[in-house]
């Protein structure tokens, strides 16, 4: 069989992928660097070029997911009205939250190593965190232009990590019914704690 180059793209997420089918199986603790080296086609000097550590790799995962999340479900309109905004950012708030994909897990892995002081997992997470944010702030920005993210970060950062903790504990129960019922009534304050930001 000819040897295929890959772009160093497709290389990362062969490695993301990879990564995820193990942590899933054994849980990031459980899991080594030898784990997930195993589930890709790259050698093992190969793979460390791209990624030093597990904590890199999970970050990138949740970094990912969020990023898919907000930018991929995250589609403002030419001229839309800032109702419609903060209507739509408290729908993908809402549905990330619900989430229920495997991959949720891995919310629940960062939050277990957060809870273990890991200071690795505190720096990556505010980056991560930050960057969902910017992403956040891009959507206001376009029907609010003058938005002033330095006063109103803090806020912010409180409805982010709100819905973090939400989708933390969402994914620790077994029967969901109760999520379920309580989508509407969170998206009614998500709605009005967005309108009450961006006005």
């Amino acid at each position: 069989m000819p040897y295929e180059r890959h772009t160093r793209e497709e290389r990362r997420n062969e490695i993301l992928l990879g990564a995820l089918e193990v942590f899933l199986q054994k849980g990031y603790r459980d899991t080594t660097m030898e784990d997930i080296i195993k589930n890709t086609s790259l050698s093992k000097g190969g793979f460390y070029h791209y990624y030093k550590n597990k904590e890199n790799i999970l970050i990138d995962l949740i970094r990912m997911k969020n990023f898919n999340y907000l930018y991929g479900k995250l589609k403002v309109r030419p001229r839309a009205t800032k109702d419609e905004v903060c209507r739509q950012l408290a729908r993908v708030f809402v549905d990330r939250m619900m989430d229920q994909t495997s991959q949720s897990k891995l919310f629940l892995m960062m939050a277990m190593e957060l809870a273990n002081d890991t200071q690795a997992f505190y720096d990556l997470y505010y980056e991560v965190e930050d960057e969902a944010i910017q992403l956040i702030v891009s959507a206001i920005k376009l029907v609010a232009p003058h938005f002033d993210e330095d006063k109103k970060m803090s806020e912010l950062m409180l409805l982010y990590r709100v819905n973090n903790t939400l989708h933390f504990v969402s994914n620790l129960y077994v029967q969901k019914e109760g999520w379920n019922v309580s989508a509407n009534l969170l998206f009614d304050l998500y709605y009005e704690m967005f309108k009450k930001l961006i006005v």
